[in-house]
C-alpha cells in the first residue's frame, strides 16, 4: 500500500494495521515487526510503536519478553471477558443515567440501525462497525470518561470476533439487525429495570452466538486433521 496520509501518524497507521488484521494479512501468532510496517506505511517507528501500544490495551495484539508482539488468538475466555465487561459498563452507564432515553439518543440509534438494514449480507466489517457505534450511543448517555474509556479498549477486540467469527455468514446483517432492533424496542417503551436486563440478554445472546461458532469451528477442523492423518 502507499504512503500514509496526514490525520495523526499514529491514527493512521493504527487505523491501517487493524485493516490488515481484520483482512488476514496479520495472522494470529504472526510476529509484527515495528521497521516493516513503518517502512510500508512510509513513517518512523515511533508512530507504529504508540499504534501497538494502543492495540495491545484493546487486546488484538500481546507482547512476550524477548519475542516482540503478536496479533493475539482470541479464544472462548477472551470473547467471555469482553461481552460480559461490555454488558456491565453499557448496564452501568444506564443505571447511573437513570432516566429514559433522551429523544436524541433514540434517533441516533434509530438512523444506526437503518444503515445496517440497508448493508448487504458481505459488509461484514461495516455491520460490526455499526454495531459498535450503536452501543457507543448508550456510552454517551454519561460523562464518565474514564468508564468510557475502559469500554472503548474492548471496541475493536469486539468488532474483530465478530467479523473473524461470522466471516462465512450470509446471515449476518439480519442476524445484527434484529437484536439491536429489539434491544432498540426496550430502550425507547421500557423502564430502567427492564433496559438494564435487554442489555444483558442482548450480550448473552451474541455470547451464545460466538461461543457456538467458535466450536464449529474447531470441530471442522479437527475432523479434517483426521481425515488428512486417515
Amino acid at each position: 500500500m502507499g504512503r500514509l496520509d496526514y490525520r495523526t501518524l499514529r491514527e493512521n497507521v493504527l487505523d491501517e494495521i487493524r485493516m490488515k488484521i481484520l483482512r488476514g494479512e496479520l495472522v494470529p501468532g504472526e510476529r509484527i515487526v515495528e521497521q516493516e510496517l513503518a517502512s510500508e506505511f512510509g513513517v518512523s517507528r515511533g508512530p507504529v510503536r504508540e499504534a501497538l501500544r494502543q492495540m495491545e490495551e484493546e487486546g488484538l495484539i500481546e507482547y512476550a519478553r524477548n519475542a516482540g508482539c503478536s496479533v493475539r488468538q482470541i479464544g472462548p475466555e477472551d470473547i467471555y471477558e469482553i461481552y460480559y465487561m461490555r454488558a456491565n459498563y453499557e448496564m452501568m452507564a444506564v443505571k447511573l443515567y437513570g432516566s429514559p432515553f433522551p429523544e436524541e439518543t433514540l434517533m441516533r440509534m434509530r438512523q444506526i440501525l437503518e444503515q445496517m438494514m440497508q448493508l448487504d449480507c458481505s459488509a461484514y466489517l461495516e455491520v460490526f462497525e455499526l454495531d459498535n457505534r450503536f452501543h457507543e450511543q448508550i456510552m454517551d448517555l454519561v460523562s464518565f470518561q474514564r468508564l468510557k474509556k475502559a469500554w472503548e479498549d474492548l471496541s475493536y477486540g469486539n468488532i474483530v470476533i465478530g467479523y473473524n467469527l461470522f466471516v462465512n455468514r450470509n446471515d449476518v446483517t439480519g442476524i445484527q439487525y434484529r437484536i439491536h432492533e429489539k434491544l432498540l424496542k426496550v430502550c425507547q417503551d421500557g423502564n430502567l429495570e427492564e433496559i438494564v436486563s435487554a442489555i444483558l440478554d442482548h450480550y448473552l445472546f451474541g455470547l451464545k452466538k460466538l461461543i457456538g461458532k467458535m466450536k464449529e469451528q474447531d470441530g471442522q477442523e479437527t475432523t479434517a486433521d483426521t481425515q488428512e492423518s486417515a
